[in-house]
């Protein structure tokens, strides 16, 4: 097999299983799905070690636009992590610049949530040790 991975054979930096890549009234070419599975790789660094994560990927051309003459695309996100769901929507003039779009959008989502997890967290711990502080010593 050598240095090259087939792309359903690609093991991502984290836990975060790619569920599935769909393509809705476009051909999904092997480019756009490796240019998807790059967006999620980079998706997959900020949920390192939060398990499970599954995500997955829709792209393309709403039904409604094609009659109309217009070219808009967009993209779809929809991942859980730690039993929390995630989805975001982009539109663009391409496949490519919708992705782009959507994964940053689904990156600001998970940083908000992280955030909120960690400071909520901090405060918890910050109570119970005032918890144990005032409880009397009983020896």
């Amino acid at each position: 097999m050598g240095l090259h991975m087939r792309l359903s054979q690609r093991i991502l930096p984290s836990s975060m299983k790619i569920e599935s890549i769909s393509g809705n009234n476009i051909e999904l070419t092997p480019g756009m799905e490796e240019y998807v599975r790059t967006r999620i790789e980079k998706l997959s660094k900020i949920v390192q070690s939060m398990e499970p994560a599954v995500i997955r990927a829709e792209v393309g051309e709403p039904s409604s636009q094609r009659r109309k003459g217009e070219h808009l695309f967009y993209a779809e996100l929809s991942a859980t992590i730690k039993d929390k769901d995630f989805h975001a929507i982009k539109t663009g003039q391409s496949v490519f610049k919708a992705m782009e779009r959507v994964r940053v959008d689904m990156y600001q989502q998970i940083i908000r949530w992280k955030t909120k997890e960690r400071v909520t967290q901090r405060k918890q711990e910050v109570m119970d040790k005032k918890l144990l502080r005032s409880a009397p010593d009983k020896i």
